[in-house]
Formats: C-alpha cells, structure tokens, sequence
C-alpha cells in the first residue's frame, strides 16, 4: 500500500537528477540547415570554400563550408575550440567562394579554422590542415607566412573578398538548402 507512493517519488527524484546530466559545454548556438551549390560559368566547382561573413559581425558567426564534385556545400560554424556545428546563424550575410592551387582545405573543419583562426590558415598554407577534433592553436605553429607566396587563386578575386564580392545571403528560420552562387569571369 505505501510501496506505490515511494515508487512514484523515487522517479520524481531520479528526474530531477537527471536535469543536471548530459554533455557539458555543449553548442549554445542556434544555427539552421544551410545548403546551396557554386558553380563558375555555368560549371560545378569543386573544393570551393565558401564563407558566409555576417554583414554585423557583432550579432553572427561566420559559416562556412567546401564544395564536392557536384558543387555542392553544406555549412558549418565554428563554436570555438574544436567544435564545429552543422549550419548557420539565422541573419544576412556576404558571401565569400574561394579555391587555391595549393593547400586546399580538406573538409568544412579546415575551412572554419582558416576563417577564424590566423594559425590555422598558416597551417593551410603549409600544405597541412586540422584534423577533425585537433584545435588549431593548439596543431598550428606560429610563424608569419612568407610574403608574396601565398598560393594562386583558382576563382575569379573579386569572390574571395566581401567588400568586392557580390553575393549575399539572408539565413531564414527554418535553414535554405538552395542557395546559388554562379561566379563569372570578368
């Protein structure tokens, strides 16, 4: 007869115990789904890195993400240390597509360590990258790169720079999964 009320108050407090369990530090940013295709002259690009900058960058993060075979990108940003989530902050955005003859990112956590870590883009330069769960101050030495070697352009210049390029972006609620980006040649 009082087995049933133990019971129940034994779950109550297990539940309440619970509250406090699970990973810590976790992601407090609340991106959506982001997803869009960069061709050049009508073609897909492939291994294009392709940055959203926040138009305030006091109110966003920027996103970023690398382009397959079929020109394809999804976004990710970078939350800080080693953790990267998967899309983007809702807000507007310049649109940056860049692709070098060397030291091409090898994934989106390349890609977020060279937009927001000067070490990591050193690394880059260096033919290396940041594997997916190293932190880039951490993997990265600090040495100035040389000047005037930095690798070639692959793309159009004037898409590598948001003062110059000509795409924007705005993040909805609810993500966009078809974004399109067309770089010309001039």
């Amino acid at each position: 007869m009082f087995r049933r009320p133990v019971f129940w108050a034994s779950c109550v407090a297990m539940l309440l115990g619970l509250g406090g369990c699970g990973p810590k530090g976790g992601s407090a940013l609340k991106t959506v789904p982001v997803a869009g295709a960069v061709t050049h002259n009508g073609k897909p690009i492939e291994g294009a890195t392709v940055t959203f900058l926040p138009v305030d960058p006091n109110s966003g993060k920027a996103a970023g993400g690398i382009t397959d075979a079929a020109g394809k990108f999804t976004l990710e940003t970078y939350a800080g240390g080693s953790t990267v989530v998967p899309g983007a902050l809702l807000g507007d955005y310049n649109v940056t597509v860049t692709k070098t003859s060397s030291a091409v990112a090898s994934s989106s956590t390349d890609a977020m360590m060279t937009m927001t870590n000067p070490e990591g883009m050193q690394q880059l330069e260096k033919g290396g990258g940041v594997k997916p769960g190293e932190d880039a101050k951490a993997t990265a030495p600090v040495v100035a790169a040389p000047t005037g070697s930095g690798p070639e352009s692959l793309l159009p210049k004037k898409y590598s720079d948001p003062a110059t390029s000509t795409f924007k972006a705005n993040v909805p609620a609810g993500g966009k999964s078809d974004f399109s980006f067309d770089l010309t040649d001039d």
